[in-house]
């Protein structure tokens, strides 16, 4: 009989516990949401020097989604890449991420969204996330997604 309660007793604290664990993501997703902007003069958590920022985070604990795109002089990209550990090589063309309309930005030019050539770096994952870095040195303009799934 003692096992069955000892059983029972921890059956019930680990649901509480998963219970409570749902709880705090479901709460702090919906409080956070989806976050975005658009032509920003600066954000606080890019190089001094990134001016005319847009950005779109999707709010989600779980999977989360984050996108940006900036101008940053290629000096202060470069040191900016290796900091975050992106090791970045000419490649030709170059596709951007096909989540970039969510920046609600126009295309990069005649070619839709595709450079004829420029830095990137890119890692893809199992379940489809992964991280795409494009740097176009012609216009100065960095382009980074991510994506937990």
């Amino acid at each position: 009989m003692k096992r069955r309660v000892k059983i029972t007793v921890i059956a019930l604290a680990i649901i509480v516990g998963l219970g409570a664990v749902l709880l705090y993501f479901r709460n702090s997703e919906s409080s956070r949401g989806p976050n975005s902007g658009n032509h920003l003069a600066h954000v606080d958590w890019l190089p001094a020097s990134a001016s005319d920022v847009s950005f779109y985070w999707n709010g989600d604990s779980l999977f989360p989604m984050d996108c940006y795109e900036c101008t940053i002089p290629y000096e202060d990209m470069l040191k900016f890449a290796r900091e975050s550990g992106w090791t970045l090589v000419e490649k030709s063309p170059v596709r951007l991420s096909q989540w970039r309309h969510l920046l609600h930005l126009p295309s990069v030019g005649g070619n839709g969204d595709t450079y004829e050539s420029a830095l990137l770096y890119s890692t893809d994952q199992q379940n489809g996330g992964g991280i795409q870095v494009v740097f176009h040195k012609p216009s100065s303009r960095l382009f980074v997604c991510y994506s937990a799934n």
